[in-house]
């Protein structure tokens, strides 16, 4: 999508400004206590507390980009007849995101400007909506797509509220607590494949992943154990006798690619290769004795064999 051609010349705050198009974007904001007006009840108060502390805030995940990225492109052709003209497109996103308009201003003054990997241009935030003739069964589609990255974007939100629940908050330190205790100390050989083949597809953006997990944080949950042995094993340099970059643990994730085919393929490929490599890994769980008799068992040198020889003969 080439969203400069969409683009019209920026207007002027100063013929329109936020303040008179937020009445056709998101509820009003309450009015200016003047001389004669009665002061505010603890229930509005705690109304008004509560609906700005259900603003979203922090990092921005792969599905609310796609979600967003449609928004623009149907805002700039013009495919929302309730919008009023000379609307912000940022109180607009504020509003569709359930964010705050500062959130939407800081995402997009950042450079490069992007969203879902998509480069747009600069001073996008000062776009107001313009009346134009559109192309009804072009909207149509537009729009379908438009729900569909909507739903999707509900339901991380969904998933979102669930995490930040106190009972899963609860649940994952416990499970983390446990993951700990499973696995400590020694690296085995079969977990370091796994980790470098993790960290392989991970780096190469081949993994169905949400954009922007962190590398320490995914390879902790993939091998069961916590984010600290994940540090130490980083910072050494060298995992299943492979070179790894410094820092690497911070990197972030992001996609290869759209959810295109070819994509899927990819992902489909890496998983399969990651189910072998984890298989191999946790196999000592079905035999748990395995390693550590092996791990105690002589190894029979060249001294050791002589010595029993000499035993034999006496």
């Amino acid at each position: 999508m080439d969203l400069s051609r969409l683009l019209s010349p920026c207007m002027d705050d100063d013929e329109f400004s936020d303040a008179t198009s937020t009445a056709s974007v998101s509820p009003p904001s309450s009015p200016v206590l003047g001389p004669s007006s009665p002061p505010s009840s603890p229930a509005s108060i705690a109304s008004s507390t509560s609906s700005s502390s259900s603003l979203r805030t922090g990092k921005w995940f792969y599905e609310e980009e796609q979600y967003a990225l449609a928004l623009v492109e149907c805002f700039l052709l013009s495919y929302f007849p309730a919008l009023s003209a000379g609307s912000s497109l940022r109180l607009f996103l504020a509003d569709k995101l359930s964010c705050s308009p500062m959130r939407i201003s800081k995402k997009l003054s950042r450079e490069p400007l992007e969203l879902a990997g998509v480069a747009l241009p600069k001073k996008l935030g000062q776009q107001r909506y313009l009346e134009q003739p559109i192309d009804t069964a072009q909207r149509t589609r537009t729009l379908a797509h438009l729900a569909q990255l909507e739903a999707t974007f509900q339901r991380c939100l969904a998933h979102e509220h669930r995490l930040a629940s106190p009972q899963e908050a609860q649940k994952r330190g416990m499970d983390m607590h446990q993951n700990a205790m499973h696995r400590t100390g020694y690296w085995f050989r079969e977990e370091q494949v796994y980790a470098w083949k993790l960290i392989d597809f991970f780096l190469k953006g081949q993994l169905r992943l949400r954009k922007g997990t962190t590398l320490r944080a995914y390879l902790a949950e993939q091998l069961g154990c916590s984010p600290m042995r994940i540090s130490k094993k980083l910072a050494s340099g060298l995992i299943g006798g492979k070179t790894i970059p410094k820092k690497v643990g911070t990197a972030t994730y992001r996609p290869q690619s759209k959810l295109t085919a070819e994509f899927t393929h990819a992902a489909l490929k890496a998983e399969a290769e990651l189910a072998a490599a984890r298989a191999a890994c946790f196999a000592f769980k079905t035999n748990p004795n395995a390693y550590a008799e092996a791990t105690l068992r002589p190894i029979a040198t060249p001294l050791l064999l002589l010595r029993r020889a000499a035993m034999v003969e006496v």
